[in-house]
């Protein structure tokens, strides 16, 4: 399952966290446990309205359109939307190299070239990290991380970082993963925080670390990553970088206070909550908390083929095709989705969408999971064009790049219909804003 973006353990520097009774690890659980207590609720299905179609905004880019710099986009890698609709897009050009392109902030078209990795040392690890709502954004090749402001070239962060895989940042504050180890502080100068060959925090001598082996998320000032251990026999272990500080998260295999066989994915909120996946028993399982005070969730209803985040008040959503559960851990509440739906993808903004097929149309609905999620787009739909042309949404399945809590990144497949009448088949990258208000969680 992936986290969005699709549990943690130290103990004295030994023990991890609080362990589960042995009679509540084994089994299977159809009344939902956490540590023994009852929890859940099934909450009946979930409403997913109908609606009177509307026109759409123009697509930011069209597949196979041309950049500002005349390059042909080929296809959308990944793309970051902030909180006022500005767009920054990882793309594939038809000379096989990869640019960032940004818009000026819901305006459709308009968009410009931040940088095309023939300028920064190849396509080897050129990729988007995150856009803020100011503006900057930031992106990593296989050299260092570099940061754009608006209407500026872009400048190098740091210094100190070798082949960055992964960077988050948030005002003047980096974090940083890469071959050299764990960075974070301001983005002039960050630190080093965990190197390979530094004592494995929580763990004893002779292990040490050696190195990251994947970002799962990060949120706020948090970072949640598994890293290999030198001298050590069994899987991974995981840690939670905090500010300046890194902790061991959750150890696997032998070692595990927990009980995982294996760490498949986790979340991580502003707070330094976590939600794990893992392995326990030969089956899949949830557990939440933080580092020593892990919980295991009990409950088979919970799936493990979709994805899941750990919102910033410690309720957590989890979707697939057939159910949406969010809440608590304590009160966890499942909604039944309607037949249909081929897809689901959930933030930490207490967003979600779902995309549904229905009478042979698909059906893109977005907005706060549990209250009715509106239908933004359709088969059918009219979609604006330029030059004062217009289109109409296809069949094809619409696919979600990006999310937030007010504007979904979509592509749509577009009959498009010129002022001559003549018809052509096209792919169109659309900022769509969603209307319906997103609340807070029950």
């Amino acid at each position: 399952m992936r986290a969005f973006t699709r549990t943690i353990v130290p103990a004295g520097i030994a023990a991890l966290c609080v362990a589960l009774p042995l009679g509540a690890q084994r089994g299977t659980n159809k009344t939902p446990t956490i540590d023994g207590a009852t929890t859940g609720r099934d909450a009946g299905a979930l409403p997913m309205p109908a609606r009177e179609p509307e026109v759409l905004p123009e697509p930011i880019i069209l597949i196979d359109g041309k950049t500002d710099r005349g390059d042909v986009v080929t296809s959308v890698r990944d793309a970051r939307i902030n909180a006022k609709g500005e767009v920054a897009l990882e793309v594939d050009l038809a000379d096989s190299s990869i640019a960032i392109l940004r818009n000026g902030g819901g305006a459709p078209g308009g968009l410009t070239t931040v940088a095309k990795s023939t300028d920064f040392f190849g396509r080897d690890g050129f990729t988007l990290a995150n856009l803020e709502d100011d503006g900057r954004i930031t992106f990593t090749t296989s050299r260092g991380t570099y940061h754009a402001a608006r209407g500026h070239q872009p400048t190098r962060l740091g210094g100190h970082e070798e082949r960055p895989h992964f960077a988050r940042t948030r005002a003047e504050w980096l974090m940083l993963s890469s071959d050299s180890g764990v960075f974070a502080g301001p983005s002039a100068a960050p630190a080093a925080i965990l190197r390979p060959g530094d004592q494995a925090p929580g763990i004893p001598d002779p292990i040490r670390f050696g190195g990251v082996e994947k970002v799962y998320d990060a949120r706020g000032n948090g970072m949640v990553f598994t890293g290999r251990l030198n001298g050590a026999t069994e899987s991974p272990a995981l840690f939670l970088l905090r500010g300046e500080s890194v902790e061991l998260a959750a150890r696997s295999g032998s070692s595990s206070t927990l009980g995982i066989a294996k760490v498949t994915n986790a979340s991580v909120n502003s707070s330094g909550t976590v939600v794990v996946e893992g392995d326990f028993d030969g089956r899949p399982h949830f557990w939440h908390g933080r580092p020593g005070a892990f919980h295991r969730i009990n409950d088979d209803r919970i799936p493990h083929d979709g994805e899941f985040a750990v919102l910033d008040d410690d309720q957590i959503i989890v979707a697939n095709t057939k159910h949406v559960i969010f809440g608590r851990a304590e009160a966890l509440e499942h909604y039944t989705l309607p037949p249909g739906v081929i897809r689901t993808h959930v933030t930490h903004d207490n967003f979600a969408a779902i995309i549904r097929k229905r009478n042979g149309a698909h059906v893109l609905h977005a907005g706060h999971p549990t209250t009715s999620p509106a239908v933004v787009a359709r088969t059918g739909d009219t979609v604006k064009m330029r030059g004062g042309e217009t289109g109409t949404i296809t069949d094809a399945e619409p696919r979600v790049i990006s999310m937030t809590g007010r504007f979904l990144v979509t592509e749509l497949g577009v009959e498009a219909t010129s002022t001559g009448g003549a018809a052509s088949k096209v792919r169109g990258i659309f900022v769509i804003p969603v209307k319906a208000a997103v609340q807070s969680y029950r």
